[in-house]
């Protein structure tokens, strides 16, 4: 049991409780009562940290996004050889993430002010978000080195993001049932074409090659 008076532990805990809560019931069914039950802690307790179930959520979701972002540094993106498999390496982290809390809360909609969050913690969330595609871009131009200068750059970030975003909802629901192509394909694939469509659109003449993939998962 976390020390009292000890603050920082305490969120500590509320913050896995509500993980655990939302990862055993989701969204729909996380409350705050459940969380404060999880924890050990008063439902008064849990409010003078988390002013709402949207903001406990927001604290949640920026902490994995902090998280992916060192995941993505540190694990996923060594040792890479092409720009297609950043892309691939970069779904495949998402998905899961996507399908707990990136369908919930749109975080380019909180960046535009359109979110029930506190403003503090949309800002948060935005930043891990803003984190995250940092991560990619930069893993990206070890094999596209023009990409950091090309002009439309702002429009390529967004364009990958939301197309990535579509895949994990398409596999998020029943949709994928609509073809035969598994996950690992579809993935393979959408990288393929979203690092070709990008490298034509910005006028980027460095080719890396294609990675085949060998494998799938349904």
């Amino acid at each position: 049991m976390t020390k009292w008076g000890d603050r920082v532990a305490r969120r500590e805990d509320i913050l896995a409780a509500g993980r655990g809560v939302l990862e055993r019931d989701g969204y729909a069914r996380l409350n705050m009562r459940a969380v404060a039950d999880r924890a050990r802690v008063s439902p008064g307790t849990l409010y003078t940290y988390f002013a709402s179930k949207e903001a406990l959520f927001a604290a949640l979701y920026t902490d994995r996004l902090e998280e992916l972002g060192r995941e993505l540094r540190d694990e996923a993106f060594t040792g890479l050889h092409t720009a297609e498999e950043v892309i691939v390496a970069f779904m495949e982290h998402w998905f899961p993430i996507y399908s707990l809390f990136g369908h919930q809360i749109d975080v380019w909609g909180t960046l535009a002010g359109d979110s029930v969050l506190p403003p503090d913690a949309g800002q948060r969330l935005v930043g891990a978000a803003v984190s995250v595609i940092a991560e990619v871009r930069e893993a990206l131009g070890r094999f596209e080195p023009g990409l950091p200068e090309a002009a439309e750059l702002g429009l390529a970030v967004p364009f990958v993001w939301s197309a990535v975003n579509g895949l994990a909802e398409h596999f998020r629901g029943p949709r994928h049932g609509l073809h035969p192509h598994s996950r690992d394909e579809l993935t393979h694939f959408a990288a393929r074409a979203l690092v070709s469509g990008v490298r034509a659109a910005l006028g980027l003449t460095h080719a890396s090659p294609t990675h085949t993939a060998t494998t799938t998962r349904s």
